[in-house]
C-alpha cells in the first residue's frame, strides 16, 4: 500500500504595519507655535495641552513634558541638545497640565525670553510612536511690550 501526501499552499496579500505608519506621536496644541505671553502670564501659571498619541494604547500612557529656554543665538535643536530642561514633568491619565512660575525673578526689558517645548508618549514598554514618541518642538516667548 502506497501513501501519498498532498499539500495545499495558500498565499495572502498583506501590508506590513510598522510603527511609523500605524502610530502618531503626540501633537502640541497650547501654547501654539510662536505664541507670545506677558511677563505676568509666565510668572503665574501657563496651561500646556497636547493631542494624545494615536491610536491609544492598551497599556497606560504617561506623557513627559519638557520645556527648555532658548538662549540668544541658539537654534531649537541646539537648545534641546545642550541645555538642561527648565521643566520636566510626567503627566498620567491626562493630555494637559499647568506649569506655575516658568519665569521667576526680575524681568529684564527689553530682553525676550524664548522657550521650546515637547511632549513624549511613554508606556511600560518605552516610547510610543515615531520620533521616539516625541512631538515636534513648539516655541513661544514673552511679548516685547
Amino acid at each position: 500500500m502506497k501513501k501519498t501526501l498532498s499539500l495545499l499552499l495558500l498565499t495572502f496579500p498583506f501590508q506590513a504595519i510598522t510603527q511609523s505608519n500605524s502610530l502618531k506621536s503626540p501633537q502640541n496644541l497650547i501654547p501654539t507655535q510662536g505664541a507670545q505671553y506677558t511677563q505676568a502670564a509666565l510668572t503665574t501659571k501657563l496651561i500646556f495641552k497636547w493631542k494624545p498619541e494615536a491610536p491609544s494604547q492598551e497599556a497606560p500612557t504617561k506623557y513627559r513634558l519638557r520645556i527648555w529656554q532658548l538662549m540668544v543665538g541658539q537654534s531649537i535643536t541646539q537648545a534641546m541638545k545642550v541645555n538642561q530642561p527648565l521643566i520636566t514633568k510626567d503627566v498620567k491619565f491626562a493630555s494637559q497640565t499647568i506649569i506655575f512660575g516658568l519665569i521667576s525673578g526680575p524681568y529684564i526689558m527689553p530682553y525676550i525670553y524664548r522657550f521650546v517645548w515637547t511632549v513624549q508618549a511613554l508606556n511600560i514598554y518605552g516610547a510610543i510612536g515615531p520620533n521616539n514618541g516625541t512631538s515636534k518642538p513648539t516655541t513661544f516667548s514673552t511679548s516685547q511690550f
